[in-house]
């Protein structure tokens, strides 16, 4: 089944506005989780949350929650420690002010560690006019966490993803009719798949890059080779000139 993306329309946010006193600029053109409120407190793998159309979080389905630049979706900026691999499958803003990503179980296996912190509810909201701003704002429009900048390349997974983008990309250009093993390259590696389908569309394809990531795993032969029709056509054109 589709997989809604975790963007609040301004009707739902006023209705937020109005059954609780959350902060005023968790809306402000931003998407963003609330606390004690349901369907609207937790970001599921493959869903996003956007800025102001210069940076987005996603939770990834290699469990790595993750903020990119939008315009540059290579670039990684920030990423929760220690969770790549850990089988979290989603993160959730709690009503205590904790931001905790945890197992289908419940296990946590992330947090911010702000619970108690600031006056309830909480909201967790993506901004980005002066840099990437990952933060959790209480009802006083308080700041209680704001997630480290990291830089662009920061994790060793990060560079070996990158690599690992390159090497599909030269074996597309050198024989782009023997798609099979690529695609079960693609499959068995959940970095490299949530990298394909970012990279996979036009730069200038914002609704693209924001919708491309819309169902449930696991992917099949179709939904990759659609991801990469772009790719495989550009690079078709720029080996042949």
């Amino acid at each position: 089944m589709p997989t809604a993306m975790c963007v609040l329309t301004l009707a739902s946010l006023f209705a937020v506005a109005a059954n609780a006193q959350y902060c005023q600029h968790c809306g402000d053109n931003n998407a963003a989780l609330f606390s004690n409120l349901s369907g609207e407190d937790t970001l599921e793998r493959g869903d996003w949350l956007y800025g102001n159309n210069m940076f987005a979080a996603v939770m990834q389905w290699d469990s790595n929650f993750v903020v990119y630049e939008v315009y540059h979706e290579a670039n990684w900026v920030w990423f929760s420690p220690n969770i790549y691999g850990s089988g979290a499958t989603r993160v959730v803003m709690q009503g205590d002010g904790n931001v905790v990503a945890v197992k289908d179980d419940g296990t946590p296996v992330w947090a911010t560690h702000t619970d108690g912190r600031g006056k309830g509810p909480y909201c967790l909201t993506v901004e980005g006019s002066s840099g990437p701003d990952l933060r959790i704002l209480d009802s006083n429009c308080d700041r209680v966490w704001k997630a480290p900048w990291t830089g662009r390349v920061s994790a060793n997974e990060t560079q070996e993803t990158r690599e690992a983008v390159d090497d599909i990309s030269k074996r597309i250009a050198q024989d782009p009719t023997n798609l099979d093993a690529i695609v079960a390259d693609i499959n068995n590696n959940a970095t490299l798949r949530s990298a394909i389908e970012r990279l996979a569309r036009p730069k200038d394809d914002e609704e693209g890059f924001k919708h491309s990531i819309d169902h449930d795993v696991p992917y099949t032969k179709a939904d990759l080779l659609s991801y990469w029709n772009w790719t495989i056509n550009a690079t078709i054109r720029t080996t042949s000139n």
